[in-house]
């Protein structure tokens, strides 16, 4: 879904009109009548203020997610915790050559 069909969405969820979610979010309502029709697109800070007001995750107010708080699957959490472990290790690797470079500078001289 894209953020103008998804922002329409929440605003028409709450019962809301564009000047009423727009003075909630003191932005002006002709912002969020061009943000609906697909015209212009929010600012990062506009786009924060949302997701706290609507409390859904950035994610699927853009479109990308369609789960609101933006929860992720086991399969992807799995991936996001063995690319950390991996980082963790290079740094234990990088350790490694430095000490072995540094023994070989030492027995050079």
């Amino acid at each position: 879904m894209r953020f103008s069909d998804r922002l329409k969405e929440l605003r028409k969820e709450l019962g809301l009109s564009q000047r009423t979610l727009a003075e909630n979010l003191d932005i002006s309502s002709t912002s969020i009548h061009f943000y609906e029709l697909g015209d212009k697109l929010p600012s990062i800070e506009v786009l924060y203020k949302m997701v706290g007001y609507f409390n859904v995750s950035a994610d699927y107010l853009i479109g990308i997610s369609n789960d609101p708080k933006g929860n992720i699957s086991e399969d992807t959490r799995n991936k996001i915790d063995a690319l950390e472990k991996l980082e963790e290790e290079n740094k234990t690797l990088k350790n490694v050559i430095s000490a072995i470079r540094n023994t070989i500078e030492e027995i050079d001289c």
